[in-house]
């Protein structure tokens, strides 16, 4: 019976046990997602006892030589000590371009070798100031990390990026995130909204879905401030591309209003999967509508953010 050391609470496991379902049925708070180790949302790091090789497939070799691994993947023979990977844990990457895709939304392009799901998100560090951007580019095709910086909530960050010159080295963190698109459910409808710069993992998700042949539609709102989306453009050709994606785009004032009036109810909303995706505040009382309105909780995905 291995003993699971987390975060300074003891689990005791049965042999055999799943790690990441035997700490979720003891009440341990795990990040997670998939649960098919391809999201690496519920990535460890082993701080005593050694990881289990099956349960680090796919990871850098950084990431292994740190102690690494898939809690989905892990079934302990041993006691072990783990925690979350650290914050401070950095990968290089190097800046690709920057421009404005707004007056107030900057895209920055960077090569990285770390491995990543359109919608995962990254902690960007830049001359020791961090904070965490959603990824909005898709693989292979993109072979790059393209992050949407709001230059409300980073205006000097968004500054430095913006005259760094090309080629700078930055630092990285591992990639994680549960905002990402499950291909084991390819007739489950999905519901995607999101507020200003959350737009950006919402549209790495909806290419990804479209990519991997999903067949239930796929209904996109945004919720844009200024003008008019930044993305306008790219998702109209998207929507044209792909009949089953419907794509909503409204000010961000709308949502001030019912959700009937933007979201009319129909009994698709129960089996829906839907992500929300913006600043943390403004998505806890839309979750709660599409609650009430349907959405099954365990199928409600939220990828909330702050100030920096």
């Amino acid at each position: 019976m291995p003993i699971i050391e987390y975060q300074q609470q003891c689990y005791a496991l049965k042999d055999g046990d799943n790690l990441l379902q035997g700490l979720l049925d003891a009440g341990a708070p795990v990040p997670h997602s998939c649960r098919s180790g391809v999201c690496q949302s519920c990535m460890v790091q082993v701080l005593k006892g050694s990881p289990e090789p099956k349960a680090q497939l796919g990871l850098t070799p950084q990431q292994k030589q740190l102690g690494m691994m898939l809690a989905c993947q892990c079934h302990p023979q041993q006691d072990l000590s783990i925690d979350l990977p650290q914050r401070a844990c950095r990968f290089p990457a190097r800046k690709l371009a920057a421009e404005w895709l707004a007056d107030d939304v900057l895209q920055l392009r960077l090569s990285s070798p770390i491995p990543f799901i359109p919608g995962q998100s990254i902690q960007l560090d830049v001359n020791g100031r961090q904070r965490r951007f959603s990824i909005a580019s898709v693989p292979p095709k993109q072979s790059y990390i393209e992050l949407h910086i709001e230059h409300r909530l980073s205006s000097d960050l968004c500054q430095q990026l913006f005259t760094l010159s090309d080629g700078a080295e930055l630092l990285i963190s591992h990639a994680q995130g549960q905002c990402v698109y499950d291909p084991t459910s390819p007739r489950q409808p999905l519901l995607l909204i999101g507020v200003h710069t959350g737009l950006a993992p919402l549209y790495g998700l909806a290419q990804h879905a479209l990519q991997q042949g999903h067949q239930a539609d796929i209904r996109l709102i945004h919720f844009y401030r200024g003008a008019s989306c930044y993305l306008q453009q790219p998702l109209r050709t998207l929507a044209q591309q792909h009949p089953n994606l419907d794509v909503q785009l409204l000010p961000l004032d709308s949502m001030a209003s019912r959700i009937n009036d933007w979201l009319p109810t129909n009994s698709e909303l129960h089996h829906s999967q839907a992500f929300l995706a913006g600043q943390a505040p403004l998505l806890e009382p839309l979750a709660r509508q599409l609650f009430i309105a349907g959405v099954a909780r365990k199928h409600l995905h939220l990828e909330g953010f702050g100030r920096s």
